[in-house]
């Protein structure tokens, strides 16, 4: 009957409990800022997930396209297991002009305060675990630019859903 009942707290502390199965990555802090992975739901064969950024004040980060200056994150999924695609949704971006000299400007396109890149992840087979292990490269900017790299690594397993990384997630999608 032990035997039994140790079995049945196992199954239930595995099932429910499992903390290898997060909604975030470990948060990463600098100087200028902290960021990390999240992962919302799976729905329709795709992940939502995001890379969100909590930046200090008078630093900012890049879009896609980052105009006349910067660097915007460039993100490297080769590490991933059970990975078929993962595409990056940018949010609108802030233009930002800045005085260079005397009647000279500079136009930029990024983010300021905090932003989460929506990122749609498609597994390649949902009865396995998917490991996602991403590599970003970044610039983040104030009066200069300062390279950066940050790894992260989240595991899930299927069906999966966070309420709170969800409702994060749409905030930056709409």
């Amino acid at each position: 009957m032990k035997n039994i009942l140790v079995k049945i707290l196992f199954f239930v502390s595995v099932v429910f409990f499992n903390t290898s199965f997060a909604a975030t990555s470990t948060l990463i802090k600098t100087d200028q800022a902290s960021l990390n992975l999240v992962a919302g739901e799976y729905a329709n064969g795709i992940v939502s997930a995001g890379l969100h950024y909590k930046l200090k004040r008078g630093w900012k980060i890049y879009w896609r396209e980052p105009g006349d200056t910067g660097y915007p994150p460039r993100l490297d999924w080769s590490k991933s297991e059970n990975l078929k695609s993962a595409d990056i949704l940018w949010p609108v971006p802030k233009r930002m002009r800045e005085k260079l000299t005397e009647g000279v400007y500079s136009e930029s396109y990024g983010y300021e305060g905090e932003v989460l890149f929506p990122i749609k992840i498609v597994p390649e087979d949902v009865s396995k675990p998917i490991k996602v292990n991403v590599n970003v490269n970044y610039a983040i900017c104030k009066e200069i630019c300062i390279p950066a790299e940050a790894d992260f690594i989240l595991e899930l397993s299927f069906p999966y859903k966070s309420e709170k990384e969800s409702s994060l997630i749409k905030k930056y999608l709409s």
